[in-house]
């Protein structure tokens, strides 16, 4: 279960989401997935201010 500690932007959400499901489909673990679409969104050039904390920082993933 991907989860938010605060509420964000629906984009960031949406594209946080989406790339974490399809590296995990990829083979990655879910934690390495989550922690690489977060990379990958620290590093695109399409979103502003994209390196802050604020926009990527609140997802948290819990599986047993």
């Amino acid at each position: 279960m991907l989860l938010s500690h605060w509420q964000l932007r629906d984009d960031i959400a949406a594209r946080l989401s989406i790339d974490t499901v399809r590296l995990a489909q990829s083979g990655l673990s879910r934690a390495e997935a989550l922690r690489q679409a977060q990379l990958q969104l620290i590093d695109s050039g399409d979103i502003a201010d994209a390196a802050n904390p604020k926009l990527w920082a609140p997802f948290i993933l819990i599986e047993n």
